[in-house]
């Protein structure tokens, strides 16, 4: 038998550790919760007068849950939690029925006094009732005309729906009856009343560069639109004010609020410098119970040679102790999201500017950790599945870490720039010989960026492009 000596170093998490890791994760629904049942198991914490923490509202909807409530036999009865859910998500299902019902009344009400031809009433009236939930006709006028003929055996032209959809348009809010989001948002810019300079180049841009647009070709709508790149970011700015649908409804409104919340606000001070505020703060929520710390005090004076006052000391002690513990892992919460969402602001800094995806500078984890001081693993569970609100609207933390590629000079460029590089080479090659992707590798080799001919077809298929020979068989059937 041999016996031999080795040394090793390893590095082992405690539970405080981990504690602490799992708070980083957390949500805000889940701080909350957690927050509360700490709240009700140690007499230790008690909430500021500033509390954020709803828990009023929150016992308030359990114990209306828990109560049995009996009702007459011709009315819906409720008994116990899971048929009050059951009562609620019918009560919730018959409002959003009344409130689309409710659209469409209204409207009606409204076309009637846009016009006193009857003919043109029924017909808008026709056209409400094919309005989908949104608001958005998606059927062709044309279409509409072909079933009108057929219901009324009588010949109704397009053109007198093209008029009846224009009484439609009419109401409100703006944006009703529109065709598609294009029309939508071309009709709410046309009716603004207090337009300014950024709705007029708005609307040039919608009318004319909308495919550009959707890619996100900031590039050709500047040469499309002859707009400065100022002009355009403010542009993009003035979209953003304007709905997508005209009808939002209520469960949409509430899915959206319960499915995205986001933990940051980040916003640009008319200096120019760059903020960013951590949304909900719970450090001070919840502060250590100056009764309690009085009575361990007063307890700990009076029999402290008393063995039943010393397990009671022991167990105080352990809950006071948790209840530090847990004040501490919410501000070293909120201070290391605080640090990375600013070094974040640092390093997107253009990108918040602007809004322009195209400029994110090539950013990983390995970055943030490297200015924060913080651990890789820290910043990947503070990045996590977290939101930020912007003057761009609201976007994922994800989304800003993004990969880059040396370049022959030495310089690193992002992938985003990559993509929206190959989509303006494509959008303007000639539709009827489509670039291959080897020529397409030779025209992103003379602006500097060298890739192989995979990693072009790659991005390609990540942009949904077809290949050359498939647009090219595309653009004849569509010529």
């Amino acid at each position: 038998m041999q016996q031999q000596q080795s040394q090793r170093q390893q590095q082992k998490i405690n539970p405080q550790q981990v504690q602490f890791l799992n708070f980083l994760q957390l949500s805000r629904q889940e701080i909350e919760q957690t927050l509360r049942e700490e709240l009700e198991t140690n007499p230790f914490l008690e909430k500021t007068e500033e509390a954020q923490l709803e828990s009023d509202d929150f016992d308030k909807d359990m114990s209306a849950e828990d109560k049995d409530t009996y009702q007459d036999e011709d009315t819906y009865v409720e008994v116990g939690i899971n048929d009050a859910k059951i009562q609620r998500e019918y009560k919730d299902l018959m409002h959003l029925n009344r409130s689309h019902e409710d659209f469409r009344k209204r409207l009606k009400n409204d076309v009637a006094l846009f016009s006193s031809d009857k003919r043109m009433v029924a017909f808008a009236e026709y056209l409400i009732d094919c309005l989908d939930n949104d608001g958005i006709l998606p059927e062709s006028t044309e279409d509409i005309a072909d079933n009108l003929s057929f219901s009324f055996q009588k010949l109704v032209t397009e053109v007198e729906i093209v008029k009846a959809l224009e009484l439609v348009q009419k109401c409100e809010p703006p944006g009703i009856g529109a065709r598609s989001l294009q029309e939508c948002l071309l009709i709410q810019i046309d009716r603004n009343k207090t337009k300014k300079r950024a709705d007029a180049w708005a609307y040039a841009i919608i009318e004319d560069c909308f495919d550009d647009l959707c890619k996100g070709n900031l590039e050709a709508i500047q040469l499309k639109a002859e707009l400065t790149a100022d002009q355009v970011k403010a542009a993009l700015r003035a979209i953003k004010q304007y709905s997508p649908k005209p009808i939002i409804s209520d469960e949409e409104e509430t899915f959206t609020k319960n499915t995205i919340q986001p933990d940051f606000r980040i916003t640009i001070t008319p200096t120019g410098k760059i903020e960013a505020e951590l949304l909900s703060s719970f450090s001070g929520a919840i502060v250590l119970s100056e009764e309690m710390m009085q009575h361990m005090a007063a307890l700990n004076k009076k029999e402290k040679s008393a063995k039943s006052a010393q397990s009671s000391l022991k167990l105080m002690k352990h809950k006071m102790e948790s209840a530090e513990w847990v004040l501490q892992c919410l501000a070293e919460r909120e201070h290391s999201m605080q640090l990375v969402i600013s070094c974040i602001c640092k390093m997107q800094k253009a990108f918040f500017e602007d809004g322009d995806r195209t400029i994110l500078k090539p950013m990983i984890l390995e970055d943030i950790a490297d200015m924060s001081g913080l651990h890789i693993s820290t910043i990947s569970r503070i990045t996590s599945s977290r939101y930020a609100e912007t003057d761009f609207g609201t976007i994922s933390l994800k989304e800003l870490f993004v990969k880059g590629i040396s370049n022959e000079v030495g310089e690193v460029v992002s992938n985003s720039k990559i993509k929206s590089e190959l989509q303006l080479i494509i959008s303007d090659e000639n539709k009827i010989k489509p670039l291959s992707d080897e020529e397409i590798v030779k025209i992103l080799a003379a602006r500097q960026v060298k890739l192989a001919r995979r990693t072009v077809a790659k991005y390609r298929d990540m942009l949904h492009i077809p290949a050359a020979k498939e647009r090219a068989r595309d653009n004849r059937m569509n010529s």
